[in-house]
């Protein structure tokens, strides 16, 4: 982890379907494509303007991403237009 975020950062293994992602300021999904029109669905209900999503693998339906590295797209909530 870069030098002086370590006390900064966070990171929780949750039930995706059971927690409130309103407090969190980025989430990162290992998803499915048969999970991502669901997930995309409670991010936008449940993400604050500006969080960060970050998805492995699996583009998230109807979001544009801010960016694109390898397999890895970066969305965020607010900003990134919606397909």
């Amino acid at each position: 982890m870069r030098a002086g975020l370590r006390s900064k950062v966070r990171i929780h293994k949750k039930d995706l379907w059971a927690v409130d992602l309103s407090p969190y300021d980025v989430v990162i999904v290992f998803g499915l494509p048969m999970l991502m029109d669901r997930f995309a669905i409670k991010m936008q209900k449940e993400l604050k303007p500006d969080a960060v999503i970050l998805a492995n693998k699996f583009q998230l339906p109807g979001w544009r991403a801010a960016e694109q590295k390898g397999d890895v797209s970066r969305y965020v909530q607010g900003t990134s237009p919606q397909v």
